[in-house]
């Protein structure tokens, strides 16, 4: 008996201690923020526009899709307002680092708040595909890593040389 009670009360302070989704979530879209902006950082302000091909997008397209589909598909995930539904064009490379700190920031600030309990619920997204809040905001980070992954072979296709991974 004493061996069942032990391992419970392990097991319950295991439970304790394990990190929830959100706070999961935070930790990766932050450090994401970071690398996102490195890379941004990284390349020369005169090659945002280069292509690798006709049918590619140029760095700063890959980049400005990135913040619009952070908004976007986050509100949704959210529930919350999407507050740039203009069309983003590329102007400057400070202008677009000011764009993406403000998408990463909208996405955190909103992870933050977002009510946990809420996660299963489900939601359709793009009008066509139903899943749980908790799919949808981990098929934004997968799509934001995507892109991010995208811009980067641009920069090596152009010369340059990107940030490192950053996996933890």
């Amino acid at each position: 008996m004493k061996k069942y009670f032990f391992i419970s009360i392990l097991l319950m302070g295991l439970s304790l201690n394990a990190q929830s989704f959100i706070e999961n979530s935070l930790t990766d879209w932050q450090r994401s923020k970071e690398h996102c902006l490195k890379i941004v950082e990284a390349m020369p302000s005169e090659k945002f526009t280069e292509k690798s091909s006709d049918e590619m997008r140029s760095f700063a397209e890959e980049i400005i899709h990135i913040i619009q589909a952070n908004y976007g598909m986050m509100s949704t995930a959210l529930e919350v307002e999407n507050p740039n539904k203009s069309k983003l064009e590329f102007t400057s490379k400070e202008a677009i680092i000011g764009e993406l700190i403000n998408c990463y920031d909208f996405v955190i600030d909103n992870l933050k708040s977002f009510d946990e309990k809420k996660l299963d619920e489900i939601i359709t997204v793009f009008g066509k595909y139903e899943y749980s809040r908790e799919r949808v905001i981990s098929k934004v980070y997968e799509h934001q890593a995507h892109h991010k992954s995208k811009s980067i072979v641009i920069q090596r296709y152009l010369g340059v040389t990107p940030p490192g991974y950053m996996l933890f």
